[in-house]
């Protein structure tokens, strides 16, 4: 596809990253022609200076052939004006980044004015992120695929967990044949496991299956899954807006330290229900007369990665049951060496959303068929995705034993929903037109099924 990112920052840039690497042609549009060195040193785009309100920029970036515009710069007001002058040139698709929450309860009826196609807000997602996160206080991700009928669920395997040293066949197959093991993140190494792959005490592992065998499976390995009653949170930014109204509808007792006057007052007028401290979050004496390990989680969300990660080792320190923080600068896999499971990154969550509506779009004109997409594990180097495919008429992987198809390296399917009822496969299952396939696989770009097979390689495991 032919896209267009106005504005060069910290969410522009992973945009672009991620899609340049999925074959799309990029063109990213910024006034401050300083940012283009370390685009155009390691992304594969074009670049052009100027403002994207301006229909000559836009007109350099060739918008009239564009597929899509993604405007992510640090003004809504500009994003929304500057997708509306896409639209007007020519663009097919347009993408607005939208964070002020006086906008919130608004972007619906923004869209249907302003012929705006998609708005997207990185707060409010990595706020909804989090909720899921402390819904299931003892998971580290949820994804939900199918409409609900198959989740997917990360949890770190501890030295009293049944599943350690022990290999993927004995603890799942034998045990559990409806709930199937998908990834395995050990240090900085991700990987798709196979039958003879031993889990080890602090791997992060991701099962996949109905919601009722995943919970079953959860209470047979001593993991608890009750609920949250109370949490903490560190920083009263936009974030923590949106997840406090969130969290207040949970019935969940919240307490947010904030350090700044207004915006306490702010958050005291919003969230009634919340205990609203004016107090500095990285102050030890604060910390403790507020009683931080007592809570069931613990929430960072101040501007600095590092204040977040400080505070978060302290409340762990302290007893604190769960601890949640965001980054935007500081690596994930650095922060989850420390033992960090839940981690928060707005911009990569933002980047995914949109690579999900991109896919989306070449599904519907036929150039994909991709239904839904998530990143369940990366590293630098590596990437795992769970993606969930229609299985069409013309696919030459149909009605064939999965024993019997020859599949490219790190390809596992995980489940197959056929008339609304979930498969767990093995290697006699087989795909059928119209069957619902989720598809687990590292470093691929895949479009149809049929990607998942090779002429050569490792065979269904």
């Amino acid at each position: 596809m032919n896209i267009i990112v106005v504005g060069c920052g910290k969410v522009g840039y992973t945009i672009a990253k991620y899609l340049s690497e999925e074959d799309n042609d990029l063109v990213m549009i910024d006034t401050k022609e300083d940012t283009f060195e370390k685009i155009l040193e390691s992304l594969d785009v074009m670049v052009v200076r100027g403002n994207g309100l301006s229909a000559k920029a836009l007109e350099e970036a060739n918008v009239r052939e564009a597929d899509m515009a993604i405007c992510v710069t640090s003004s809504d007001e500009t994003n929304i004006l500057c997708c509306m002058t896409a639209k007007r040139l020519g663009a097919k698709y347009v993408i607005a980044r939208v964070r002020d929450p006086e906008y919130a309860l608004e972007l619906d009826q923004l869209k249907e004015d302003l012929g705006l196609d998609m708005i997207i807000n990185p707060e409010q997602q990595a706020a909804l992120e989090i909720a899921r996160l402390i819904r299931f206080p003892t998971a580290n991700g949820i994804e939900t695929f199918v409409g609900g009928k198959v989740e997917s669920v990360s949890f770190r395997v501890t030295e009293e967990n049944p599943l350690v040293n022990k290999t993927v066949l004995q603890s799942f197959a034998k045990r559990r044949p409806d709930v199937l093991l998908i990834s395995v993140e050990r240090k900085a190494e991700v990987f798709v496991p196979h039958g003879d792959t031993v889990l080890l005490a602090d791997d992060i592992v991701r099962v996949l299956g109905q919601p009722a065998a995943v919970s079953d499976f959860f209470k047979e390995m001593g993991i608890v899954t009750g609920k949250v009653k109370d949490a903490m949170i560190i920083g009263g930014g936009r974030i923590t807006h949106y997840l406090a109204k969130i969290l207040s509808s949970y019935n969940i007792q919240l307490k947010i330290l904030e350090i700044d006057e207004e915006t306490c007052l702010r958050l005291s007028e919003d969230i009634p229900d919340a205990i609203i401290i004016q107090g500095d979050g990285t102050d030890e004496d604060v910390l403790r007369s507020e009683n931080i390990g007592k809570a069931s989680v613990v929430i960072c969300l101040t501007d600095r990665d590092e204040e977040n990660l400080v505070v978060a080792l302290y409340a762990r320190q302290c007893g604190a049951q769960k601890t949640i923080l965001k980054v935007n600068h500081i690596s994930i896999d650095l922060v989850k060496s420390l033992g960090f499971d839940s981690v928060i990154c707005p911009k990569n969550i933002t980047a995914y959303k949109i690579i999900r509506r991109v896919r989306g779009l070449k599904n519907s004109e036929g150039m994909s068929q991709i239904q839904t997409m998530y990143k369940i594990a990366e590293t630098e180097d590596d990437r795992i995705e769970a993606l969930e495919f229609n299985a069409t008429r013309e696919e030459t992987c149909l009605r064939t034993p999965l024993k019997d198809l020859r599949l490219k390296k790190g390809i596992l399917v995980g489940c197959i929903v056929r008339n609304g009822h979930v498969i767990t496969p093995s290697g006699l299952t087989e795909i059928h037109e119209n069957d619902s396939v989720i598809i687990v696989a590292k470093n691929e770009e895949l479009s149809t099924l049929d990607d998942i097979m090779a002429d050569g390689g490792g065979m269904f495991a």
